[in-house]
């Protein structure tokens, strides 16, 4: 009966060897992935912060951008004004041109020498005595050549004007080509800014799918790290009551070797006393049933 008993205290001592290992086991695993739960959530904030500074490189590279756009358009206003400009120098430039043709097929004389003309004619008719048809003739001429004079002068104040146009034409087309050069610059850092700002929300994108991977990770984990936990206190609860059933069965066991050996020495006892020996106080309280029977 006792061999049997000491079966028993074995065995449950064995479950408890086994649910302790169980336990260190089911920690060690729940450290490891303690330790994955730490890497995540340090990834994590790496992503996060680096997150945030795309969000904040990307507020600046669209505050520029905005910037560009509206100078963009002035440069814009300003090109259109220019190139009104320019038809409209042209267009007066060709008018202009056209009547010094005009002026210019009446003579071909500067005004000087027309005036210096006028001057010997007009000298002549006062100086010399002229026949009645000869003074007709020259005032005829004199008139003529007034006609081309005022022609003459006309046509060289329309010569100044056109110059004048020129030179105006010349430096508009001057500015016209530099603005031209800034918004072809301006459009170039435009479409690099949005470019970078293209690539930077791409890169957004993939952290915010990286971080949202990273958060289904962590929750996997969690679960994990509570199905441990669940596990471990499982495992607890079941090593207190092997405990109790080790310690009881122990108990058990003691107590009935205990009452073996009182059994063995009563027996020996009564031998001791049929042949009429003395007994002992305490043999006599073995005899008697007053030890052992607890």
């Amino acid at each position: 009966m006792i061999d049997e008993d000491n079966v028993n205290l074995n065995k449950i001592f064995s479950e408890m060897e086994e649910v302790k290992g169980n336990i260190r086991r089911f920690k060690e695993e729940k450290q490891k992935l303690y330790e994955e739960l730490e890497k995540l959530l340090q990834r994590r904030k790496e992503l996060i912060s680096e997150h945030k500074s795309l969000i904040g490189e990307i507020k600046e590279l669209r505050k520029k951008r905005t910037e560009l756009i509206n100078s963009l358009k002035k440069i814009r206003e300003e090109k259109r004004r220019l190139v009104k400009k320019l038809r409209g120098l042209s267009s007066s430039l060709s008018d202009l041109r056209e009547q010094y043709k005009y002026y210019q097929k009446t003579t071909n004389l500067d005004p000087a020498s027309i005036r210096r003309m006028i001057d010997s004619l007009e000298w002549k008719q006062q100086t010399e005595v002229l026949d009645l048809e000869e003074e007709k003739r020259i005032i005829r001429k004199v008139f003529d050549l007034e006609k081309k004079l005022d022609a003459a002068y006309r046509a060289e104040k329309i010569k100044e004007e056109i110059m004048e146009l020129k030179a105006d034409l010349t430096a508009t087309r001057m500015e016209l080509n530099r603005i031209s050069s800034i918004y072809e610059e301006t459009s170039k850092n435009l479409n690099e800014i949005s470019g970078h700002i293209n690539k930077l929300s791409t890169q957004i994108d993939s952290i915010s799918n990286e971080i949202a991977d990273l958060n289904k990770a962590l929750a996997e984990v969690k679960e994990k790290i509570g199905e441990k936990n669940e596990k471990i206190r499982s495992l607890i609860n079941e090593l207190v009551r092997l405990r109790e059933s080790y310690n009881n069965a122990r108990k058990l066991l003691e107590k009935k070797r205990a009452k073996r050996i009182i059994e063995e020495k009563r027996k020996a006892i009564l031998e001791k006393a049929k042949s009429r020996s003395r007994l002992s106080f305490e043999e006599l309280q073995i005899l008697m049933g007053e030890v052992g029977e607890e």
